[in-house]
């Protein structure tokens, strides 16, 4: 987790309860836009469109960090599923092979 990330989850436990006790994303949303709206400037003190920008760039950089995760998280079942193939695969193989014992055993006896 990076420094930014740490920062930012300080707030999970509070946002989270907020979510859950108005009804999910949409009206943490609202509330959330609602008290910009109640509490500061952002609405009348900046231009709508640089209010707009600062809103999808958030969203933007969020959208990405998921989406890296999703893919690094993706990588890392693939790599373990071929792991656990190829131990699967080498542990077939050997109930297949002869025994390296057995094998030595064998060509003792048919030199005897």
């Amino acid at each position: 987790m990076s420094a930014d990330d740490a920062q930012q989850a300080r707030f999970d436990g509070m946002l989270l309860q907020v979510a859950q006790e108005s009804g999910g994303i949409e009206p943490l949303m609202g509330h959330f836009f609602g008290m910009l709206r109640r509490r500061t400037d952002f609405f009348t003190g900046a231009d709508k469109e640089k209010a707009k920008a600062l809103v999808v760039e958030c969203f933007e950089r969020e959208h990405a960090l998921a989406a890296r995760a999703r893919r690094e998280q993706e990588q890392r079942r693939a790599a373990a599923e071929k792991e656990k193939e190829a131990a699967k695969a080498a542990a077939d193989a050997a109930k297949l092979s002869p025994a390296p014992a057995a094998a030595a055993a064998a060509a003792a006896a048919a030199a005897a």
